[in-house]
């Protein structure tokens, strides 16, 4: 059910791990929410072991700084009529409303054995994810830092790629962070109209 002790995974980015749910928003924002991320903030991984005894001899490498900004891309272009896009700092232009500043936090995982009485493994990721918004005037629209709890993806019996398990269950919690920090920006942006007196909520017929 576990790889043997001592063993190290390696996960990738994987845009399927995310899901196929998208927010439809009856309104939304003019222009393209830029996410600003640079090299070192896209490149970042994560190396750690888990929690758990179950693997608890494993460490697994996640690229959490490229799944991160990716998240925030794919949640952001919701509710924008341009989209979102992921600019380098400092590049943006008059054409963005908000610079979107993800970053990784911290990350803890277990492999779940105790949860299904050592018949299966649930793979559980608790992450936390900075993310603040500014309008181009560095005016804060949103400042938070997220924390996921405990959550899971689905359990499995046997595995050749544990570490890949829990970077779905790493994937469900970020983007559920982003579309919680995108709906905050939305909503933020809505009760007074505009961002920074400059733009107004668009209605579908208006887009």
């Amino acid at each position: 059910m576990m790889a043997a002790t001592g063993c190290a995974f390696k996960a990738n980015y994987n845009p399927s791990y995310f899901g196929s749910n998208t927010t439809t928003y009856e309104s939304k924002i003019p222009g393209v929410a830029a996410i600003e991320a640079s090299d070192d903030v896209k490149n970042e991984t994560f190396t750690s072991s888990p929690t758990s005894f179950t693997g608890g001899g494993t460490k697994l490498t996640l690229p959490v700084g490229e799944i991160v900004t990716q998240a925030a891309l794919l949640s952001f272009r919701d509710i924008f009529s341009g989209g979102a896009e992921i600019i380098e700092p400092g590049k943006y232009t008059s054409s963005h409303s908000v610079i979107v500043k993800p970053k990784f936090r911290s990350m803890t995982y277990e492999y779940n054995q105790l949860k299904n009485l050592g018949f299966a493994v649930t793979p559980t990721a608790s992450v936390s994810i900075e993310l603040n918004v500014e309008g181009l005037t560095k005016k804060s629209i949103v400042n938070e830092i997220y924390e996921s709890g405990a959550v899971e993806s689905e359990a499995y019996f046997a595995t050749a790629s544990p570490g890949d398990e829990i970077s779905k269950a790493f994937h469900k919690a970020v983007i559920g962070i982003a579309r919680k920090s995108a709906d905050s920006v939305h909503k933020s942006i809505s009760k007074t109209g505009d961002v920074e007196g400059r733009v107004k909520i668009l209605k579908d017929d208006e887009l």
